[in-house]
């Protein structure tokens, strides 16, 4: 009973008395002559309690003590404390883990020993101050650790006023070093990306609003960086390059990523065309943001175009320089050539009275066999060069002729199969016509060298929508997604002609195997024609 009243904790002393009191109360009456040993025992319990309570309280001082002291030599900042001569009197360990060393190497050495000399007069001069005066200071300086390694510091200072001894400088002290790297890195971003020649721009997806823009994007558009803050990116696309932009969203959100062209579309009106490469990316809010890097590819097109101009005109020159050939060798080396035979049948008719000039006769028809040579070959060359059936009976003729060539000298069968809609042979003028025509031939080529085909078939089609040329194989085709080598002049050649006339080309497998071209041009912009095929 008693050990159980002395663990409470009496408020005060008078609480103490009446507790002793109360516990004594419990005991026997005491005899009038143990009155005296009654307030000794009343006084040991009282003395009992009193010692319990210091231990309780010397108990929580040593806790709070140990706390203080963890959170003292754990801090995630280092603490330092300098003596008015500048050396250290004391470290936590957070900042002799900063400076790479152990604590009692750290104490009474000066502290602007970690100083970087350059920087050592202006610490100086702020430790200096800041003994005259209780204010608070803050700086940054350059430190260097135990090591010989270099690091940057913040440093927040203060010299309390004392009543009592020498007045001493309390440092609180971050390492930054990663993030003056940050910074340095941000920065040489930041240089990199205003210094670009492309146009980068950042926004927001959700309103496809743009929130950042380097200059060379800002320039591209004639706006300035912060006219082009929160502006729609939409709006800035030309009006032919605004039906695509479902179709951007759509790929973009599947893939996170899409590169593609378009129009885009200047303040004062004008456009120019770009390439756009775009990319989304989860911001620090979660929301999705896209990353977009733009081009201006106005040079390229119009080297474009340039070339694509001059391969029209060689093209164009070719055919004309293979037309002027074939009818030189067939006005004058064919003349030449019949002439000759003519020449060589009435020799013959002459010598064939006389007996004796038996073996001259045999020596005349074997010119004439020669002779009779040299014309075919010379029709194999004006008909590579430039079919006269071409100029003189149509393209479709010309189709028929150039199927039936192929099937005698490859075994290929060949098979054209031919429409034209009523009022539509205007539709074939001379340059499609000749230009239709190879690439007819370089489609043959192709089968015959790479398809391994049995059969071909040709669908050609003209009407008042334009025209339509498809020849298909039944050969081994392409693989899935086959890339065309940079050297498959063929595909390119054919490519090249229909851009040229204003139309469209698609190389692919049918349904039952082999590989098909298909070709499709425009009707002619007027009814004006050079000739007729």
């Amino acid at each position: 009973m008693r050990e159980k009243t002395m663990n409470k904790k009496p408020d005060n002393p008078d609480s103490l008395r009446v507790a002793a009191e109360m516990e004594l109360a419990r005991q026997p009456k005491p005899r009038p002559v143990e009155e005296l040993l009654h307030e000794l025992q009343v006084h040991q319990i009282e003395l009992d309690m009193q010692n319990e309570q210091l231990r309780q309280a010397q108990t929580a001082l040593e806790e709070s003590r140990d706390r203080y002291m963890d959170l003292y030599e754990f801090a995630p900042v280092g603490y330092l404390t300098l003596t008015r001569a500048g050396t250290i009197n004391e470290i936590n360990l957070t900042g002799a883990r900063i400076f790479g060393a152990e604590r009692k190497k750290l104490l009474s050495r000066r502290f602007d020993s970690f100083v970087m000399p350059e920087q050592r007069d202006r610490w100086n001069r702020l430790f200096a101050d800041a003994l005259q005066h209780s204010e608070t200071s803050s700086c940054e300086l350059a430190l260097v650790k135990a090591d010989g390694t270099h690091f940057h510091a913040h440093l927040d200072c203060l010299c309390p006023a004392t009543k009592s001894g020498p007045p001493m400088m309390r440092i609180a002290l971050t390492d930054i070093t990663p993030l003056r790297q940050a910074e340095e890195v941000t920065r040489e971003w930041q240089q990199f990306v205003d210094c670009a020649h492309w146009g980068m721009t950042i926004g927001r997806m959700e309103d496809r609003t743009i929130k950042l823009a380097n200059p060379a994007y800002a320039r591209m558009h004639g706006y300035t960086m912060e006219e082009l803050h929160n502006i729609k990116a939409d709006s800035l696309y030309a009006p032919e390059s605004r039906a695509d932009l479902p179709q951007y969203d759509e790929i973009l959100h599947s893939a996170g990523c899409y590169t593609f062209e378009c129009m885009r579309l200047r303040k004062d009106g004008s456009t120019f065309p770009a390439i756009v490469d775009v990319s989304t990316v989860e911001g620090a809010d979660g929301k999705t943001i896209f990353v977009a890097s733009m081009t201006d590819i106005t040079a390229r097109k119009q080297l474009e175009h340039q070339l694509h101009n001059l391969t029209t005109h060689l093209l164009t020159v070719r055919e004309e320089e293979k037309a002027d050939i074939a009818r030189e060798i067939h006005d004058d080396l064919g003349g030449t050539l019949t002439a000759l035979k003519m020449e060589a049948y009435w020799l013959a008719s002459e010598l064939s009275e006389h007996k004796e000039a038996a073996p001259l006769l045999e020596r005349i028809e074997s010119m004439a066999q020669l002779t009779d040579n040299a014309t075919n070959v010379v029709r194999r060359i004006i008909s590579g060069l430039r079919p006269p059936i071409l100029d003189d009976l149509g393209l479709p003729a010309a189709l028929e002729w150039k199927a039936a060539q192929f099937h005698k000298s490859t075994g290929i069968e060949c098979r054209v199969y031919y429409v034209a809609d009523e009022g539509c042979e205007e539709n074939l003028d001379k340059a499609r016509s000749i230009n239709l025509f190879r690439i007819f031939q370089e489609a043959l080529t192709n089968v015959s060298r790479h398809s391994g085909a049995s059969r071909v078939e040709v669908e050609f089609h003209s009407c008042n929508d334009g025209i339509f040329l498809s020849i298909s194989d039944n050969g081994h085709g392409v693989p899935e997604n086959h890339i065309v080598a940079s050297n498959s002049y063929g595909i390119l050649g054919i490519t090249e002609r229909v851009k040229q006339l204003g139309g469209t080309s698609n190389f692919g497998s049918p349904p039952g195997g082999g590989f098909s071209v298909a070709v499709i041009l425009p009707p002619p912009a007027d009814n004006t024609r050079e000739g007729k095929a």
